[in-house]
């Protein structure tokens, strides 16, 4: 009746400043269990190893459990969560879109500030680099992406609302969800990627200097990025919509 996990993870978000650490582990039955361990007990070891380029601050190091034991009451069977028709899934998804359209908000206001600030080339022959017209077509398309990832993020998070609201949610609904919040990842992830960089090409040679710290926007979103790939949404996206397939139950669609 007493339990006990082993292992070891990198990429622990957060670990070190968790009072209780969120574990999957195998149950003694051959299923996936979630648990609560806390964070100080016997045989649990938070190593604050995470040393990426961005995200610095997340606290994604490692986590070593030896003979740690599990309060039987904090472990969480989730064969049911997988069985059942359920939207946790968009709803993991969409805090990752809300972080990458945060980056590129981000991204976009030091882009108008470090314009302003930068020199023109000469061929423009204008007297400010904000007047040059090739820099104003190109903050253009980047307020115009921000814009599409900014509504695109609107509309999943409205309908996920609207199924909260509701005691029974279909397959299709929780689909509509998955590929909702999809759709607003792809464009996230490109408008928190393209952004960032665009900040250090118009903002010109001074927009690199290292006390101005904006390269912080391109590393931060390429680490994050790098989590669920969007290779991924746009093949469940096609599945979808070509052959009605509904994406899978889990976390990370």
């Amino acid at each position: 009746g007493r339990y006990y996990v082993d292992g070891e993870k990198f990429y622990s978000t957060g670990s070190s400043f968790a009072h209780w650490l969120a574990i999957k582990a195998i149950h003694p039955e051959g299923y996936v269990v979630l648990t609560l361990v806390d964070a100080t007990a016997q045989g649990v070891e938070v190593i604050d190893n995470w040393n990426g380029f961005g995200q610095r601050t997340t606290s994604s190091g490692t986590v070593k459990l030896q003979r740690v034991e599990v309060d039987p009451l904090l472990i969480f069977d989730e064969r049911k969560l997988a069985e059942d028709v359920n939207y946790r899934g968009a709803f993991s998804q969409l805090m990752q879109v809300a972080i990458d359209v945060g980056i590129a908000e981000a991204a976009f206001e030091d882009t108008l500030s470090a314009v302003k600030k930068a020199r023109p080339i000469v061929d423009a022959q204008v007297e400010k680099a904000c007047f040059e017209h090739y820099t104003l077509q190109e903050v253009g398309k980047s307020a115009v992406l921000l814009d599409a990832a900014i509504l695109l993020l609107d509309e999943a998070a409205e309908y996920l609302d609207e199924l909260d609201q509701l005691s029974v949610v279909s397959a299709e609904q929780a689909a509509k969800a998955s590929i909702l919040v999809a759709e607003a990842k792809v464009y996230a992830n490109d408008a928190a990627l393209q952004i960032s960089e665009k900040l250090l090409e118009l903002g010109g040679s001074r927009s690199s200097l290292s006390q101005h710290n904006l390269d912080q926007h391109w590393r931060n979103a390429r680490v994050h990025t790098l989590h669920d790939p969007i290779r991924w949404k746009l093949h469940a996206l096609g599945n979808y919509y070509l052959n009605n397939t509904f994406p899978a139950r889990h976390a990370w669609i």
